[in-house]
């Protein structure tokens, strides 16, 4: 374990995270300190290729990871200047992630995939289609796809803490009749904080620039809260 801390080194300014739980692991990961430029989906997956130790666009459950373990360490007074640039950031753009939606047609689940256009994308199957609104415990299995919790406590207090305001899951309404594709994005207002996955796949946008760092020797999980 070790504290939230802001680095510069070769031209860069980052925070490094310590304390971050992510499938199962943790690490600490490094937050650039400045927004990436804007890519398309496909174009920031081809980047994260090309530039596999750099800071690139994540998929959304590990901004959320990045989001809880700063949340978890609020006490800290180094989680402030990260905290407002993040708060900041999501406030002025939507922020590209690798995640996508491939909505399907009637009596078949939808498919997340998270990665896309990396070498180890992964996916969970789940019914996203339903109304556009603010959490509630119906929206547990689709919240675990997309951010991995599908504890509607945890997502509402882990995203009110970054934004101070309500979170609205988007999404298609009712079933395509074909394959439809889609991204999800992260979005934020005086209103609501929003988890957006019904975009077009082609709109460049910028991201929060992620590298993932050390793995930390630790066992113990974290403890569940509500």
């Amino acid at each position: 374990m070790g504290n939230i801390s802001p680095i510069s080194q070769h031209s860069e300014s980052y925070w490094s995270i310590p304390n971050v739980w992510y499938r199962g692991k943790w690490l600490t990961v490094e937050l650039r300190d400045s927004l990436l430029p804007e890519m398309t989906q496909a174009q920031a997956g081809a980047y994260i290729r090309a530039n596999p130790d750099g800071f690139v666009t994540r998929e959304l459950p590990m901004y959320f990871a990045i989001f809880r373990s700063l949340e978890q360490q609020r006490t800290q007074p180094d989680v402030s200047a990260p905290l407002a640039f993040i708060r900041k950031s999501i406030r002025i753009d939507w922020l590209q992630t690798l995640t996508a939606i491939d909505y399907l047609p009637k009596d078949e689940k939808d498919v997340v995939t998270h990665g896309i256009g990396t070498e180890k994308p992964h996916q969970k199957k789940v019914d996203v289609v339903g109304p556009n609104r603010q959490i509630t415990q119906e929206d547990s299995a689709c919240l675990e796809a997309l951010v991995g919790t599908g504890n509607v406590g945890t997502v509402n207090r882990v995203l009110t803490f970054i934004n101070s305001a309500p979170v609205y899951l988007w999404r298609l309404n009712s079933k395509p009749f074909e394959v439809y594709g889609c991204v999800a994005r992260l979005y934020a207002d005086a209103d609501g904080s929003y988890l957006d996955c019904k975009e077009n796949p082609q709109l460049a946008l910028s991201s929060l620039g992620v590298r993932e760092g050390v793995l930390e020797e630790r066992v113990a999980k974290p403890k569940k809260t509500a």
